[in-house]
């Protein structure tokens, strides 16, 4: 077996991955109106990729979006960001590896890795990148004729870097007071900056029990929470699903993916996953975690009872100011793109003698992703629904239901032993009897039923 590895280089966008052709132009919502943008197109590929295309390939890996979270996330049935951009970087590799017939597979098998919740680098909106990542679908495969036949996913927004790094009482001064006020200084300077070692604090029983979490940071450097270390939990689930997608195996590929809900009464919802996916798993539920910030623990699905409140994407408009059919809300007051910045320079030119005024503070941003109540639930008899207490509505209806969208944190922080003596063990509530987390998921209730927004199905 031959193998090969195209590198991708930090701080990398899609697009420059993409063979060059006029898919891009199709794609990028901003090539029209933002400088330099068409320059993304391609050159890395050609530079990077090409080398390697006279090669046959079984299939391919794709495991980035870190550097796209600031753009837009988009949808491919309407062509727009980087879901289209996902839809046609799958469809431009298979086209060049594939271009002599009796090498690569036309349809060679692809596998995406979604973006852990760390890898958000400021930009809004996780859940809309995990669901680009899936060229729209929620899922993949992709159904027939969609161009993301024989894909796969392995959803990652419960394994961020599983000891921190270097966060909990072991350490100080290295991300310290996201998850506690102090730090014992028990692990020694060695192979990473800033860990410290104070023999006062960190007492001979302190230091035994130290003892994992110093090895995890000193053993494995890091460069930070975009790039968690924890990837044995990745390749597993990719594995799992590749084996079951390229290699003819009988188990799922993937965990609990919705198919629909029902509000059968103001007390309860209905929540049902697709069976046939699930291959003869059944739906897990875990212990919600308790509830220490926002977005950090409970059950992590959320409804909205104001449907004018339901919002897909927040960010910039595509280029003709219109989306349809993707339900895509800016969230910029007074325009649809973000607030102008002017330059130091503009700042400090001075013409006919005199500084121009201060520049006008940019207008604020509104957000739009409002107003989500965190319910709980309970597994259904059939071992593959939910069946949610609608209790604390108050009678009001739900009109939008959504799980594990954003920035997702399942840590249990009540386990005293967190970051000392192991990490944050993955386990957001709804799993698949395989150990496959549930697909995030957003949808629309019309009339009491679940609307996803297509391509996806539900």
């Amino acid at each position: 077996m031959r193998c090969m590895q195209v590198r991708l280089i930090c701080g990398q966008r899609i697009e420059e991955y993409m063979v060059n052709d006029t898919s891009f132009y199709d794609c990028n919502a901003d090539a029209p109106t933002t400088p330099g943008a068409r320059d993304w197109n391609g050159h890395l590929f050609a530079s990077m990729t090409t080398p390697f295309v006279d090669m046959t390939v079984k299939g391919f890996l794709w495991y980035q979006g870190e550097n796209n979270m600031g753009g837009v996330k988009g949808n491919s049935a309407a062509s727009l960001g980087y879901a289209c951009n996902q839809k046609a970087l799958v469809a431009g590799w298979r086209k060049v590896w594939s271009a002599t017939p009796g090498t690569t597979d036309p349809m060679a098998p692809f596998g995406i890795a979604t973006l852990a919740s760390s890898g958000s680098e400021g930009g809004p909106h996780m859940g809309a990148m995990r669901q680009a990542q899936t060229a729209s679908y929620g899922v993949l495969p992709g159904p027939a004729g969609s161009g993301m036949e024989n894909t796969f996913v392995a959803q990652v927004y419960d394994l961020d870097d599983e000891w921190g790094p270097a966060i909990g009482p072991c350490f100080s001064g290295y991300q310290a007071g996201r998850h506690t006020t102090g730090g014992w200084n028990c692990c020694p300077l060695y192979r990473a900056k800033g860990y410290k070692y104070n023999a006062t604090s960190c007492t001979s029983a302190r230091s035994t029990l130290c003892r994992a979490a110093c090895a995890a940071a000193m053993d494995t450097p890091s460069h930070g929470g975009i790039h968690p270390r924890s990837k044995k939990h990745v390749g597993d689930r990719l594995g799992a699903a590749g084996y079951s997608v390229a290699y003819g195996g009988a188990a799922a590929a993937t965990g609990p993916t919705l198919a629909g809900c029902a509000v059968s009464s103001k007390a309860t919802m209905t929540i049902s996953f697709n069976s046939a996916l699930l291959k003869g798993d059944k739906v897990t539920v875990a212990k919600f975690p308790p509830v220490v910030k926002a977005g950090a623990g409970g059950s992590q699905l959320y409804v909205q009872v104001n449907a004018s409140n339901w919002c897909m994407e927040a960010g910039r408009i595509g280029r003709n100011g219109t989306n349809p059919g993707i339900e895509y809300c800016p969230t910029w007051a007074g325009g649809s793109g973000p607030p102008k910045q002017v330059g130091s320079e503009d700042a400090t030119r001075v013409v006919d003698g005199r500084k121009p005024p201060p520049p006008p503070p940019p207008a604020p941003r509104v957000d739009l992703d409002t107003q989500w109540i965190m319910l709980n639930y309970t597994l259904g008899v059939d071992g593959t629904s939910l069946n949610v207490d609608l209790a604390p509505l108050n009678g009001s209806a739900p009109t939008a239901v959504r799980y594990a969208w954003g920035i997702i944190d399942c840590c249990d922080y009540s386990d005293p032993n967190l970051y000392i003596s192991h990490g944050c063990i993955a386990n957001c509530p709804i799993m698949s009897s395989s150990a496959m987390p549930a697909n995030p998921f957003m949808a629309k209730i019309v009339s009491g039923k679940c609307e996803c927004i297509a391509p996806q199905v539900c």
